[in-house]
């Protein structure tokens, strides 16, 4: 038998701020809140939350520039976060420097870089990079020590003006959709 999670509790029940939790080698033990809410076994997934990004995201910024993201609010401030993320990426002109792409944890406004990766464009004799479009992969586990809300964000940015794109061609008269890009989060109790 897994582990359970039981929350929201009420009052119907006869004691709502307790209840017997199996876990998954048979045994039960009794957990107790003073809220009502019946707190997770260390390890557990407490709540998921996910976002499907299916439109064209197009930048010439130099600095991040938030294309996607997820709000979720932890449960509890011992919570860690499993970020994962994946995007359809593209950027032009092979003879200009690196694009990057971010995955960001934003707390009241306040950014702060979890993850990054540089993807150079390419160089030699290719006269149109637009085409070239490739998936970023990004996965980080996240333990913030808060209880206030938390926003995810994925971002892009460009050196030298040149455009970068997601779900699509880095081209800005090109509308046509290459892909999707994903971003979930997963609360593990701690």
């Amino acid at each position: 038998m897994a582990d359970v999670t039981i929350s929201g509790l009420t009052q119907g029940i006869p004691d709502r701020n307790t209840a017997i939790i199996p876990y998954s080698d048979g045994t039960t033990t009794l957990k107790t809140s003073p809220s009502g809410i019946v707190a997770a076994s260390p390890g557990a997934i407490i709540q998921v939350k996910s976002f499907t990004y299916t439109a064209k995201f197009l930048t010439t910024s130099n600095n991040p520039t938030s294309a996607y993201y997820v709000d979720i609010t932890p449960t509890s401030s011992s919570s860690s976060f499993l970020v994962t993320a994946s995007l359809t990426r593209s950027c032009d002109s092979w003879n200009y420097g690196p694009h990057f792409t971010y995955l960001d944890r934003h707390i009241n406004g306040v950014r702060t870089q979890l993850y990054y990766t540089r993807a150079n464009n390419w160089a030699g004799s290719m006269s149109d990079t637009w085409n070239n479009v490739f998936s970023i992969p990004m996965e980080i586990l996240d333990t913030p020590n808060t209880s206030l809300p938390l926003r995810y964000v994925v971002s892009i940015a460009s050196l030298a003006s040149t455009q970068s794109a997601i779900n699509g061609r880095a081209r800005s008269d090109e509308s046509s959709i290459w892909g999707t890009s994903t971003i979930t989060v997963r609360e593990i109790a701690g």
